[in-house]
């Protein structure tokens, strides 16, 4: 047998194994369910299993600032997801939602905060819940019931009466609920007891209670259902609505006030809805019982309007006292009274005789309670309308109550903070230093995007959203007329901040901003001048200075000077740094070496960079004495370039070692916002020859740690490299002030000063 076989074997065998394995878990799972749920909640598992197996993950086609990861039920997410999605929604917080086992790395780059509703932990969760933290983004638990610990659940007498293998079901389901709870920083939950109970797991840093909202749908079918559900008033029908077999138990403890209350009251019925048992007492009344199979939540207010008075019944358990008050909500919107346990929730929110009636869990109690309501058709009808009047204005999804969600949600939220115009994949000066800005934001907490504009139009916002190499940050990459997975943006930003000129349109028309929120103009040069004659992009350039709907910001003095010189601009400062950790220093010993190493740096396609007037001082030296090299981040070497090494395009890793194997730097810029260059050959202990512009002149001290010579004066220059070459003493001197200035330039020293620049 060949090694292909037995390996084509093996595989098999595991395949089949893990198929075996699978449907025996399956199997576990569709008989407990239908043991728990009976045929009707069995036939709803199938129905969404044979939908989650046929159809694809819908595409992540948008990138907002919530994401709700949720499960497969219709009912649950009805009465928790949909609400916030309202909430949200009417608060100009953008949301999307996906099934919890669709959850993909994708959504991670697309949203900020991810609130995680009652979803059980998934192998893949580890990679994503890296990624979250990576990006400083906000993992949030929401559940509405106290299914997150067996030391809960192992209180309740249904999952007691579980057998074994339903158990396993159960408990492995409750752990895997609690597992993500602690992979998360914040809960969000219904009622106040939930909350003193999630508040002892010490990975929450805040819980917050955002009470079970009514949904918009719900209120326009609590209405249809108030105009047309017709009532025998002639008989009272108390209503009482099960979604499963575990409220049997809180059924059991009322039966004994509701026989008395048949016995005593002839005219009223008893109305069970979903899957509850009749208890042993209602024995001998089935002619007064009206039985309704589980109903849709649509259909729910019809049922519950064809009632006069409806139960909420819990025995008093730390669990149950975690409940909401839904089906007090739920009744008041058609205008049925409730009368309910006097606990949890419902303590906390219904107003006894005005907008409910509440009980202690005696029977006694219980008797009175539904007694009173039953006896007068004058007091139901008033907490009903009280009662409907209080959720209206307190239950609605655009309350301001349930604006107080948002209010969380914003809370938590780090900064968010958007770079527009940013080339990640550019060695430029410019794009680096916007880098290590994002870099010094990222580990200050902030959440941080790029926004490369790319043909970019304000009616059609479709994005590229991250290539295979953007691990650090999202990118999102503006190109919609060829853009492959697009992404609508609608994100909200606290800052948006324009990198260069041709950002400013794009940052200006965006709408998406939150209170509060800025649009900054980071300011590196004066762009306009990198073009010359009649050309209309440098009066566009230009007008970008005069646009004061964005604020403008600036590493450069020089930049600083104009701004308000020129455009009456005030611009906030910080100093631009050097990592000196990438550039170790050592000193050279001229007097030792064959040759001089010269470099000059920069492109000779920018006019501004003037490389032809550097090639033109090193082309004048003397080749035994010296070895010229050129360092490029794009343009090729002219012809007439004197050099013995060429560096064009070289990844920006490597550029310190090329600094630290030349002794002295030509450089003859006119016009920089900040000369990088100079300061990275100093922090290596070389030095610079260089024309003084505004650009270097914020660190550099002539004849301290380098030298500048006069424009244009060729025969300067070679001077002033040449007292260098022939004063040991000297250049020592100078290549270490160098260094000491490149120290004082670290960004560990400034860190504070750029956060500074974007609060």
């Amino acid at each position: 047998m060949t090694a292909r076989s037995s390996l084509h074997k093996l595989k098999h065998k595991t395949r089949i194994r893990t198929r075996y394995r699978d449907a025996k878990k399956k199997a576990k799972t569709v008989g407990y369910i239908y043991r728990t749920n009976g045929m009707q909640g069995l036939s709803m598992y199938v129905r969404d299993g044979i939908e989650k197996r046929t159809r694809k993950p819908s595409p992540v086609n948008h990138a907002g600032d919530v994401l709700i990861i949720t499960i497969d039920n219709d009912m649950l997410n009805h009465y928790r997801t949909e609400h916030m999605i309202e909430t949200f929604e009417s608060t100009g917080v953008e949301v999307g939602t996906v099934l919890y086992y669709d959850l993909r790395p994708e959504h991670i780059k697309r949203y900020n905060v991810f609130v995680f509703y009652r979803c059980p932990w998934m192998p893949e969760y580890k990679n994503i819940f890296e990624e979250i933290r990576r990006k400083n983004k906000v993992p949030v638990y929401a559940v509405d019931d106290l299914v997150v610990d067996k030391k809960y659940t192992d209180t309740l007498a249904v999952v007691q009466a579980l057998n074994e293998e339903d158990r396993k079901v159960y408990d492995d389901g409750v752990e895997r609920h609690g597992k993500l709870m602690k992979h998360c920083d914040y809960a969000i939950t219904t009622t106040q007891a939930l909350a003193d109970e999630l508040v002892k797991y010490k990975n929450l840093k805040e819980v917050h209670i955002d009470r079970n909202m009514r949904s918009d749908e719900t209120i326009y079918h609590s209405d249809d259902a108030l105009k047309k559900v017709i009532r025998d008033d002639s008989k009272v029908v108390i209503g009482y609505f099960s979604g499963t077999n575990t409220h049997n138990e809180d059924f059991q403890m009322v039966a004994p006030a509701l026989t008395r209350i048949l016995d005593k009251y002839s005219n009223v019925q008893i109305k069970l809805t979903g899957r509850i048992d009749a208890p042993e007492e209602l024995k001998g009344y089935e002619d007064r019982l009206i039985f309704t199979p589980l109903v849709d939540w649509r259909r729910l207010p019809f049922e519950m309007r064809a009632c006069h008075i409806t139960l909420a019944p819990l025995v008093d358990s730390i669990f149950n006292r975690a409940k909401s008050e839904l089906k007090w909500a739920d009744s008041a919107l058609v205008q049925v009274p409730i009368v309910a346990s006097d606990m949890g929730a419902s303590h906390d929110v219904v107003q006894n005789g005005k907008t409910g009636v509440l009980v202690d869990n005696t029977e006694d109690a219980w008797f009175d309670g539904i007694a009173q309501l039953v006896e007068s058709e004058k007091l139901r009808e008033k907490i009903g309308v009280q009662a409907r009047e209080y959720v209206l204005e307190n239950y609605r999804t655009s309350s301001p109550r349930a604006a107080d969600l948002t209010k969380f949600i914003k809370k938590i939220t780090p900064p968010v903070i958007a770079f527009g115009g940013v080339n990640i994949g550019a060695l430029s000066g410019g794009n680096m230093i916007v880098k290590k800005h994002m870099d010094i934001l990222q580990q200050a907490g902030s959440i941080v995007y790029g926004v490369e504009n790319m043909g970019y139009h304000e009616d059609d916002k479709w994005l590229h959203l991250n290539r295979e190499d953007d691990k650090k940050y999202d990118i999102f990459r503006v190109h919609s007329h060829r853009a492959v997975d697009k992404v609508k943006l609608s994100m909200a930003f606290d800052r948006f901040v324009a990198t260069f000129w041709a950002s400013v349109e794009m940052v200006d028309e965006y709408t998406h901003m939150n209170q509060g929120g800025k649009k900054l103009y980071l300011v590196q040069g004066l762009e306009s001048g990198f073009y010359t004659g009649t050309d209309k992009i440098r009066r566009k350039a230009q007008a970008t200075y005069y646009n004061h709907r964005l604020e403008p910001i600036t590493i450069s003095k020089w930049c600083q000077s104009w701004l308000k010189s020129d455009f009456e601009r005030a611009a906030k400062y910080a100093p631009n740094g050097i990592d000196v950790n990438n550039f170790p220093y050592h000193e050279r010993d001229l007097t030792k070496q064959q040759k001089i190493k010269v470099l000059i740096e920069g492109d000779n396609a920018s006019e501004f960079k003037r490389v032809d007037a550097s090639f033109e001082i090193a082309n004048k030296l003397d080749r035994e004495k010296y070895e010229v090299s050129y360092l490029s981040n794009n343009a090729e070497p002219k012809s007439w370039y004197e050099i013995d090494k060429s560096y064009v395009k070289v990844p920006y890793s490597e550029v310190s070692k090329i600094y630290s194997e030349h002794d002295i730097l030509i450089k003859s810029s006119l016009l920089e916002s900040f000369s990088y260059p100079p300061l990275e050959i100093m922090a290596t202990g070389g030095v610079p020859v260089l024309v003084k512009n505004g650009g270097n002149e914020e660190y550099v001290k002539n004849g301290i740690n380098a030298l500048y010579y006069s424009n244009d004066d060729i025969d300067d220059a070679l001077r002033k490299i040449e007292t260098l070459v022939g004063d040991k003493e000297k250049f020592t001197q100078m290549a270490r002030e160098g260094r000491r200035t490149a120290e004082s330039r670290s960004w560990a020293g400034i860190e504070s000063q750029i956060i500074d620049l974007y609060r």
